[in-house]
């Protein structure tokens, strides 16, 4: 993110002269200006939507504003330490469970049947019991009832902002029929901005993890999220299922492919750390070329090594030995071999011990 955190200039900064224009519309500026990504926690379970006009509202419900006209009226949600606006979890765990009905206050909803037959059309499944599915996604209950383990749990983390653009628009509520409105400004998340939700589900409640993260996905595409989505605010732009299977796949190839390199990562730094004790307790020239030459798979590195260190006369035969071991026998010494990687750098390796 660019310069100084958002939810600080919004709350704190704005107001450090007071009641005064110029720096309320400065803090605004930079607020407008700031542009970044905020950190992706590349969860397994996650998918992206992309706002739409007129974009999201998020923290209305904070205080925020003075009688100043060019003041922000409404608050906005900022994450604490990064600055950057995200929809916390357990707002998007409350939109989420809205759509489901069975309050959990027991409170009578009345479009209980409609939410139970939209939540089977989209699963395909006509026959699932969704008051056992609401159990399991936001109760933590099994079937039986009982509790499941921390560790088994549903669990909804903040929806992030992959490329920040923030900027203002107005409210005109007509208070009195016969007198003109007075705008009330306040700020938003602008249209085109992509938000990553993400989660981490597990099998339960007549669905499968992969099966929750689906049914999730088509729910906020059509209801939307945040502050005044009956007004077009928080709707996102159509994705098919076809493109949201798509993304999942080359998503959990690149997660692999990264689990991978970390696991490689790991790997080399052991390899790396028992050479260096190996080395340290090797009490002979000959054994430290073995050591350092065992895991050296170019030619071109064998020489560069063996370039780097002095070797005595009365060591030169018995390294010499270590060495042909590890690289064969010497290649025809012609011109085109010279030419070649793979047979260049076995002369020359040779041609340091006079061979």
């Amino acid at each position: 993110m660019s310069k100084a955190n958002l939810g600080w200039l919004y709350y704190k900064e704005m107001y450090r002269n007071g009641d005064d224009v110029q720096q309320i519309n400065n803090s605004l500026d930079q607020i407008f200006k700031a542009s970044g990504n905020d950190e992706s926690f590349n969860y397994e379970q996650s998918f992206k939507l992309k706002t739409t006009y007129p974009g999201l509202i998020i923290g209305s419900g904070y205080a925020h504003g003075l009688k100043n006209d060019e003041d922000s009226k409404i608050g906005f949600y900022f994450d604490h330490t990064s600055g950057f606006p995200t929809i916390p979890g357990s707002s998007v765990k409350g939109t989420l469970r809205s759509l489901f009905g069975f309050h959990a206050n027991n409170k009578n909803d009345t479009y209980q049947k409609e939410k139970e037959e939209l939540i089977r059309d989209l699963t395909g499944k006509e026959s699932l019991d969704v008051k056992l599915l609401v159990d399991d996604i936001f109760e933590g209950k099994d079937e039986k009832g009982d509790a499941k383990g921390i560790y088994n749990r549903d669990i909804f983390y903040e929806a992030r902002v992959r490329n920040l653009h923030i900027t203002d628009d107005y409210l005109a509520p007509h208070k009195e029929p016969l007198k003109n409105p007075i705008p009330i400004k306040f700020i938003k998340i602008a249209g085109g901005v992509t938000l990553e939700f993400s989660f981490k589900l597990h099998d339960g409640g007549g669905l499968s993890a992969d099966e929750k993260l689906e049914l999730f996905f088509q729910l906020l595409q059509l209801h939307g999220v945040g502050a005044k989505t009956n007004v077009g605010y928080g709707q996102f732009e159509k994705k098919e299922l076809s493109e949201f299977n798509k993304e999942m796949k080359i998503q959990n190839k690149t997660l692999k492919k990264q689990k991978e390199d970390e696991l490689n990562r790991i790997q080399h730094e052991k390899v790396q750390k028992k050479l260096e004790e190996e080395l340290n307790n090797a009490d002979t020239l000959v054994k430290k070329v073995a050591l350092s030459i065992e895991n050296m798979s170019d030619n071109k590195l064998i020489y560069d090594y063996l370039q780097s260190i002095k070797i005595e006369d009365n060591n030169k035969a018995n390294v010499f030995n270590v060495v042909v071991e590890k690289i064969g026998n010497k290649p025809e010494d012609t011109p085109k071999n010279m030419k070649k990687a793979k047979t260049k750098w076995p002369i020359r390796i040779y041609q340091l011990f006079g061979k």
